[in-house]
């Protein structure tokens, strides 16, 4: 099955640091285009309802059988996930893992929150 938000594709490098949102935007709907991405097409038609990455497919099986399993967002207390590359952000090599943890909730929240709900501007 393929997606109409699934228009670009690219890798970052094996081995980087990465921190992901709780959401994650496709980067081409019309809510991602608008700088919305809280409200991503792609995420609530496929992630959240489905449990799939946007092309309505997971990459995640059970060693033991096979079967696949659906994930809701990043999978954050997995040892092991699959997210968009554009849902992602590099982290400096500057930057310890354990203070790098709260970015992926804590800090993005505030920020939608600031910037989307509260129209906080520069």
């Amino acid at each position: 099955m393929t997606s109409r938000f699934l228009r670009v594709r690219f890798r970052l490098p094996v081995g980087s640091r990465v921190v992901g949102a709780f959401i994650m935007p496709c980067g081409n709907c019309n809510y991602c285009s608008k700088g919305h991405d809280d409200l991503c097409e792609a995420f609530f038609a496929y992630n959240r309802a489905q449990g799939t990455l946007y092309d309505g497919e997971t990459r995640l099986f059970l060693r033991s059988s096979g079967k696949p399993v659906f994930m809701y967002s990043m999978g954050g207390l997995a040892e092991y996930c699959v997210v968009p590359a554009n849902a992602l952000a590099v982290l400096p090599s500057s930057m310890p893992y354990t203070e790098s943890a709260i970015l992926g909730c804590a800090v993005f929240t505030a920020y939608g929150a600031m910037a989307h709900a509260a129209e906080v501007r520069p």
